[in-house]
């Protein structure tokens, strides 16, 4: 079975994105009302390439090889089985499944995960490995 990780990158420059914020959204300021796009937003805040290229070999390690970057370069969606994601985490996963919606099964780690230093380093976090979504009725583990 495959499960899907989205590996948030330290993006680059963060303060100064904060300030042209400010600048843009203060009707005293020159630059009011002059929003960004989101290619100007992307040259802000994309990784450094070398963290880039460090993450990309390090996925490509363990043969995770199916990624693709939003627009912005700061997030990486890869898609993966739960074994390689447990080797690459250092945890183990389970399956989850919806009190009502039984054909609906989220696959989530056990315990807690980790990663090298070196690459733990150039990431803010890795989502889909412990949040289960908000629901209104009870989620089991069934695996």
């Amino acid at each position: 079975m495959k499960t899907t990780l989205v590996l948030a990158l330290k993006q680059s420059n963060t303060d100064h994105l904060t300030e042209l914020f400010w600048r843009v959204s203060d009707p005293r300021s020159t630059q009011y009302g002059k929003f960004l796009s989101l290619d100007e937003v992307k040259e802000i805040v994309q990784p450094h390439p070398q963290d880039i290229k460090d993450v990309l070999v390090w996925l490509h390690h363990y043969n995770v090889d199916t990624c693709n970057f939003v627009q912005t370069r700061d997030f990486l969606k890869c898609r993966l089985t739960v074994g390689v994601a447990e080797q690459l985490l250092e945890t183990k996963f389970g399956y989850f499944q919806h009190s009502v919606q039984k054909d609906h099964v989220i696959i989530r780690a056990t315990q807690e995960y980790t990663v090298p230093k070196k690459i733990a380093n150039k990431l803010d976090f890795i989502g889909g490995v412990h949040r289960l979504p908000n629901v209104d009725s009870p989620v089991r583990r069934v695996g």
